[in-house]
């Protein structure tokens, strides 16, 4: 989660850089590099998380209190 949470924090970062870069610095290297990195870590962070959240739930369907929880209600 944590290194998910810093992918994310990066990704809004070079989503920012992407705005100065085409509003204050204008540069098509500039603007390229940003949108390249902001992918980049978009999909990183996407893939971290969802890949916590999928051993979550194989861990769920092997914990006892799931079961009793479903059987109470």
């Amino acid at each position: 989660m944590l290194t998910s949470a810093l992918a994310g924090l990066a990704a809004v970062f070079t989503v920012s850089s992407v705005y100065y870069s085409i509003a204050v610095a204008p540069s098509a290297g500039g603007v390229a590099a940003s949108v390249a990195l902001s992918a980049l870590l978009v999909s990183v962070c996407v893939g971290q998380f969802g890949g916590v959240q999928r051993i979550q739930n194989g861990y769920t369907a092997r914990d006892p209190w799931t079961f009793a929880r479903r059987a109470r209600g």
